[in-house]
């Protein structure tokens, strides 16, 4: 099934070359209309072909090339002029093919119905007047069908108008599906990307402060009703304002970004990292006693001191963090506690000289 997404997704990106692009998505749209109108057309053709119907066989045959020049141009980057021949040109194909061929009783021209559906999906708002345009087009193709043209056909027997008629009924019902599965396909990418973009920060890509403190509620609140133990960590650079005045603002740059990476690459999926506000970080750490809690700020302690961070300049900047941590204890009401004791604990390992990881006490 994943396969057959692809491939059509695939399809329906022809002549779009930046696909991270999402405000191109009416091109798929557009790309699927001819798809589908092409197809049926000439599906209907065949059908017709084997009931020895060579008129109604060779109009879809013309009709189908014409489609396919359209598609063609599409694909050529020709959006805006492809996207209004559409309709015209089925339009026209549905009237010939309803007054000389089929009849109105085939409901042939029912496919109409779905032009509000295409005008407003391929066309933006600034384009009012062709989306007025489409549907007037579609409204006054309609009505000339329904009753202007001959009800009965010399070439189609009543039994084949019923067939083009329950068929005419599923390809618009196919259509439409399609349109709306793109429409909703789009508007959750496009929410995710909204959700993606409100909860990271945008110089480390890890979460954001309001993300991680949301983190740190939820995590508190499981602490709390499952009676687990639970510690934060505040970790902070250290003379993080040296590094900017003496390397510059894009070597601080670099080295939040690094120590971001390597931080987020030593603690896994196992906790919580988030940038808490300039060179501060928290770490949310479920399931975790302040003992375990110190063991694994140490050992991230120990890997940023390690870091080689490099400027584009060649120059090595030196970088280590103090960290503070606490713990929730029995007596802890609100998750922002855990925080401010967390925040003395790396007040205290910053007084006592700094590189270090420091709990907090009472004591």
């Amino acid at each position: 099934m994943n396969y057959i997404s692809k491939k059509m997704n695939d399809i329906l990106y022809l002549g779009i070359s930046d696909r991270s692009n999402d405000s191109l998505y009416y091109i798929k749209i557009i790309n699927l209309s001819y798809m589908l109108t092409i197809s049926n057309i000439a599906f209907v053709g065949v059908c017709f072909f084997f009931l020895s119907q060579w008129t109604i066989f060779g109009f879809s045959a013309i009709s189908t090339f014409i489609g396919i020049m359209g598609f063609r141009l599409n694909l050529k980057g020709g959006y805006g002029r492809t996207a209004m021949f559409l309709p015209y040109f089925l339009t026209g194909h549905l009237l010939l093919i309803t007054f000389l061929f089929v009849g109105a009783d085939s409901e042939l021209h029912w496919v109409i119905c779905l032009y509000p559906i295409y005008a407003f999906t391929v066309f933006r708002r600034k384009q009012l007047f062709k989306q007025i345009a489409v549907v007037l087009l579609g409204v006054v193709g309609f009505f000339v069908c329904e009753f202007v043209a001959p009800k009965e056909s010399v070439l189609v027997t009543p039994e084949q108008q019923v067939w083009v008629s329950s068929y005419s009924f599923l390809v618009s019902m196919l259509f439409a599906s399609l349109i709306v599965n793109l429409v909703i396909t789009q508007l959750v990418r496009a929410n995710q990307n909204l959700k993606h973009l409100s909860e990271i920060d945008e110089l480390t890509g890890i979460s954001n402060r309001r993300k991680v403190l949301s983190d740190a509620f939820s995590v508190f609140s499981g602490s709390i009703e499952n009676r687990e133990p639970c510690s934060f960590a505040i970790v902070d650079l250290d003379h993080f304002k040296k590094i900017n005045d003496t390397y510059g603002h894009d070597a601080g740059d670099l080295v939040l970004r690094d120590v971001a990476l390597e931080m987020k690459h030593r603690i896994g999926s196992l906790f919580k990292l988030g940038r808490y506000g300039g060179e501060e970080f928290v770490i949310i750490m479920p399931n975790t006693t302040k003992e375990q809690a110190e063991k694994h700020m140490e050992v991230l302690r120990h890997s940023v001191n390690c870091l080689n961070i490099e400027t584009k300049l060649g120059i090595l900047v030196p970088v280590t963090v103090s960290i503070g941590i606490s713990s929730v204890s029995f007596n802890t009401v609100r998750y922002e506690e855990v925080l401010s004791e967390a925040d003395q604990a790396l007040y205290m390992a910053k007084h006592e000289g700094r590189n270090q990881v420091k709990s907090f006490s009472i004591y």
